[in-house]
This record gives structure tokens, sequence and C-alpha cells, in this order.
């Protein structure tokens, strides 16, 4: 029995070990900050982004910079035109096309802040001529071109961490093996979601958040169960092709957006770590048994 349950315990200790490496594989997948050339010129933002985000804490609620956990700033890429019409779905094409912005989603005091980090653009001189903003301060925001910003900063909204990204694409079969570039500025499509690429090809499509992109009823769904909804759902694996051939059909207003910003459903799937709790559980049991049956045999001698 005793070698029975040490059996248990180094094959419980194995899948254990797996999963905690798998996730480490996985989150490298993912464009975290501190492994981009970008970490030092981005922590320069630090102060700011304690500002914005103190300006919208209530009054008895303040950050610092030793709060921010920069593993959790992850990259997403933007579009500047719509990757959808592109004339073929290569990495390499659809790449070149987009820039890319840093987002910091995390709970802090007991709130959920999403803060958006990009570089800053040079403003048009007609902000002078209009009166809007003097000399000085257009002189100033030239000067700042280039350099990385604070643009945006959510408090109390539905932020994504790296760790919830990964939970929702292992749940659709997506491993650290795979190609992934997160993006969250399509024109058709403004929520998050992730691109898989096979052999320097668009491959899959998952959509991280809620849209309300409307299917066509005979969509083809990469992932095995079809769903009866009539959007885009989160969490689910569609085929690039076949959504790239149905925003085809959909054309926007000039200077609107293809449904709404993201961040609005936030992907909380459990089964990894419930299946990493289980076995810790099991473990634990296991070693239980092995102290209990090593005290009676002492008792008996």
């Amino acid at each position: 029995m005793a070698k029975f349950a040490k059996l248990l315990i180094l094959v419980f200790a194995a899948s254990l070990c797996t999963i905690m490496v798998n996730a480490e594989e996985f989150e490298s997948s993912l464009e975290i900050l501190p492994e981009s050339p970008d970490f030092q010129s981005v922590q320069e933002c630090g102060v700011e982004i304690c500002n914005m985000v103190n300006s919208l804490l209530p009054d008895n609620q303040s950050i610092s910079a030793s709060d921010i956990d920069w593993n959790k700033v992850y990259k997403i890429y933007v579009d500047d035109e719509d990757i959808f019409s592109l004339d073929n779905f290569s990495k390499s094409r659809i790449m070149d096309s987009m820039k890319y912005i840093w987002s910091y989603s995390d709970i802090i005091s007991d709130q959920t802040v999403r803060v958006t980090i990009s570089r800053s653009l040079a403003p048009d001189y007609s902000l002078v001529s209009q009166n809007i903003i003097s000399v000085e301060e257009y002189e100033e925001l030239v000067g700042k071109a280039g350099t990385w910003s604070v643009p945006e900063v959510e408090i109390g909204g539905m932020g994504q961490t790296p760790d919830n990204i990964i939970d929702a694409l292992k749940v659709v079969g997506i491993t650290a093996q795979d190609d992934i570039v997160l993006i969250g500025g399509s024109p058709k499509m403004r929520a998050l979601f992730a691109v898989t690429f096979s052999d320097g090809v668009a491959d899959k499509l998952i959509p991280l958040t809620n849209t309300g992109i409307v299917l066509t009823p005979d969509i083809n769904m990469a992932s095995e169960s079809q769903s009866t909804n009539t959007k885009l759902s989160a969490g689910t694996s569609y085929s690039f092709d076949e959504i790239a051939q149905l925003m085809s059909d959909i054309t926007i207003d000039e200077g609107s957006t293809g449904d709404s910003a993201g961040y609005n459903s936030p992907m909380g799937i459990l089964w990894p770590k419930l299946t990493f709790a289980v076995g810790f559980a099991l473990l634990l049991y296991c070693c239980y048994k092995i102290k209990t049956l090593h005290g009676k045999r002492q008792k008996t001698i």
C-alpha cells in the first residue's frame, strides 16, 4: 500500500510540474512588457499611470509606482487599415499593417484597473489656429511625440490580465506551441481577440470579449461544438478565413468603428486552476495516508 501511495505521489507531482511548466511556456508566447526592449521606456510612465489612476480612485485610496505589476502589462496590436480586407493573410502582411500599444490590467486597492499605454502623436497645428491650445502647449506636445504616454485609464471595468487570456486560450485548445498575437483595434471589430498562425498564415480567430458582430447562420466554427448564438462569442475559436469573408461584407461609415471597444467581458475560465487544485489536494491526501500507515507500523513494532 505504501509503495502504491508513493507511486501516486510521483505521478501527481509529475503532472503538477507539467502543468506549471506549460503555464510558464504559454505565458512566454504572449508579449509581456518585461521581456520587451520597450520595458525601460514604458516604465517611465509609472508616475503618469499613478496620477491618472489616483484621480479616479476614492479620496481615501491611492497607488504608487511600487504597486504597478509590470508583468501584467502585455502587447496588443492595433491596425491602421482593415486587416480583414488585406490581399493576403500572411503574418508578415498583417503585422506590417499594424502598430501596437501596451495594456495593463490589474486589481489595485480593490478596484479593477485598465490602463492603455501608447506612443504620443504630434498634434495638428490647426489646434493652435483654432485657439484650442497655445503655441507653447503645441511645442510641448510636439516634443513628446513618439514617447510613451497614458491616453486612457478605466476604473471598475472588466480588465483582462495575461492569466485570464491564457486560461481562455487554453480552453479552445491553443497551446504554447501556437504562434499568437493579440489584436484590439480593427476598424470592424474593436473587441480584443487573438489570432493564431499556421505556417505563417492566419489560421484561427478567438474573441476574448463578447462582440456585436452578427454571424451568418452557416458560419463554420473552428471549435468542435456549434453555438446557437448569432454573434461572435468570447472564448470560441473561429476560422480566420471565414470571419474575414464575413467582415468583407460589412461596411462602416467614415470616422466610425465596427463594434464597441473591448474588455467588456473578461474570460474567467477556471479549468486549468481547478485541475491544479484537485491534483494538489490528492497529493496532500497521499502524503497523509503514508504518514498514517508509517505511524501504525511503528506502533505495531
